[in-house]
């Protein structure tokens, strides 16, 4: 199985790029953050995947993040209605399975 992984710099960063990739069809994505790193994943094919992570966001108060007219990401306590959302779920650990391990 193929995987392709990418480190983002900072949260926002990679809240960015998957808010960006979202359309009308799928207006919402989620990842999963615990207090070392956030990580999310996709297919790109039946052998083939790409795992995307970065550092968490320095609050945990916010549960949605949307992009606002001004390009900025925004954090928020209820989803948006009408605009893309990431949804971030806190866990309290992240296991890695042996065939996952070189990609992460």
């Amino acid at each position: 199985m193929g995987v392709l992984t990418m480190n983002f710099k900072s949260f926002e960063e990679l809240a960015l790029y998957l808010i960006s990739r979202l359309s009308t069809v799928t207006p919402t994505t989620s990842i999963a953050c615990s207090s070392e790193k956030c990580y999310t994943f996709t297919a790109l094919t039946d052998e083939h995947f790409i795992i995307l992570r970065s550092p968490p966001p320095s609050s945990k108060e916010c549960r949605y993040y949307y992009i606002n007219e001004r390009g900025k990401l925004i954090c928020s306590e209820k989803p948006v209605l009408g605009r893309p959302c990431l949804t971030v779920t806190w866990v309290s650990k992240i296991d890695v399975s042996k065939e996952l391990s070189e990609g992460l």
